[in-house]
């Protein structure tokens, strides 16, 4: 373990240190509290940001609330990762220190579980059946009717996802969910067509005393060419009309007091179908990968990775309420591949590289990449500010020319 010499008398455990995670420990620092990160990865990058640093499994709840107690810590956070969100909530109810109910969190991470309380509260739902084999896999899909969509109960970040539009299909793309399923689970469910084809809905939440105080709204394109399940770009403001933003502002906060969800963010994934129904297909009781904190910090001018910080040793957030810019439009841009190769870099115009606010790559120039299936074939992303755009749908069309990523 590496100590350092620190003034502030709070101290927060920090579950995961990947890169993606880094910006929570200079939060952190920014604040005074004290560090302490468990990760399984002993060369973890975080690890140099961190006072005390523990070579522990994020999952191995006695663990982390051995460690938790013996450093007298003020609060628990698992920043933008849901696996270790479970045992955060579990770890600071033990402890009595703020956080969410641990069986709330516990369900909302469970695609399965939140499906059974979307259906039992009063929220609409696709139907779906959790499997354990092929074999009730292609039931499952007899008695629902194709397509479905197949998807491990407890992963993020797309991993593991896959649209099945043929039977035949329905064996592999069971195999391949469950090899992503820490419960050997797999959820089978109708199909969604979004009722603007290639796009969805994603908001990032933040909730203190039981109310949502900054609504992230926007508007998550995928490309359609690939799998059609990974968001491959974000606009905020959402650009749909102001009764489905309404719509979709009630039914959230219905689902945050129903939850019993009391602080800290909140990210959600929302499809308007073509029936005019909507549907909460993911909450994940935690902040958004892919750097949406920093991109909701730039729009709202507040530090969203600062007040997750804060509520969870049982400060005021210091958020002002939110709910979209004023200022043109926010964009959250992916880099990707369309094909299998080696990637050289990016080709960009001045119209992006004006825009460009940050950029965080996940892979090196010269690393083999692959087409965009899931998160973990991201390139990076960057975050990008339009101040005197207004056509989100126009804007859309001209990202790609703008920057173009190089795979040879």
């Amino acid at each position: 373990m590496m100590r350092r010499r620190h003034g502030s008398d709070k101290t927060i455990l920090l579950l995961g240190g990947s890169a993606q995670q880094l910006d929570s420990f200079e939060a952190a620092r920014r604040l005074g509290y004290r560090a302490v990160l468990c990760d399984w990865d002993a060369n973890c990058p975080g690890r140099g940001l961190a006072d005390v640093f523990y070579e522990t499994s994020t999952l191995d709840r006695d663990a982390v609330l051995g460690i938790a107690r013996a450093e007298r810590v003020d609060g628990v956070v698992s920043y933008a990762s849901d696996a270790p969100a479970p045992v955060a909530a579990w770890v600071a109810e033990r402890m009595g220190l703020p956080g969410n109910p641990y069986e709330s969190v516990a369900m909302l991470c469970d695609k399965g579980r939140f499906r059974a309380f979307l259906r039992d509260n009063g929220f609409a739902a696709p139907a779906n059946e959790v499997v354990r084999s092929a074999l009730d896999a292609g039931k499952a899909v007899g008695r629902i009717g194709l397509p479905v969509v197949v998807k491990p109960v407890d992963s993020a970040g797309s991993r593991g996802v896959a649209v099945v539009r043929d039977v035949e299909e329905v064996p592999v793309a069971f195999d391949r969910a469950c090899g992503f399923s820490r419960k050997g689970e797999v959820v089978v469910e109708r199909y969604l067509e979004s009722a603007t084809p290639g796009r969805v809905m994603e908001a990032e939440l933040f909730v203190e005393g039981g109310e949502v105080v900054s609504w992230g709204l926007m508007s998550a394109y995928r490309d359609t060419l690939l799998n059609g399940v990974v968001p491959s770009c974000y606009i905020h403001p959402m650009d749909e009309c102001s009764t489905l933003r309404a719509t979709s502002c009630s039914i959230l906060s219905r689902i945050v007091e129903r939850a019993g969800i009391v602080q800290g963010a909140v990210n959600v994934e929302l499809i308007h179908d073509i029936s005019g129904e909507i549907y909460v297909i993911d909450i994940g009781p935690r902040n958004g990968g892919n750097y949406l904190p920093n991109f909701f910090s730039h729009a709202s001018g507040d530090d969203i990775v600062e007040a997750t910080l804060r509520v969870a040793v049982g400060e005021p957030s210091g958020l002002r309420p939110f709910d979209g810019a004023r200022d043109g439009l926010w964009v959250q841009f992916m880099h990707y591949a369309r094909k299998a190769g080696t990637f050289r870099g990016f080709s960009t115009f001045p119209e992006y590289d004006d825009a460009r606010i940050e950029t965080h790559l996940y892979k090196e120039v010269g690393s083999h990449v692959e087409p965009l299936s899931s998160i973990g074939d991201s390139i990076g992303v960057s975050l990008l500010h339009f101040p005197r755009e207004r056509d989100a749908e126009s804007l859309m069309a001209r990202l790609p020319s703008m920057c173009r990523t190089v795979v040879e």
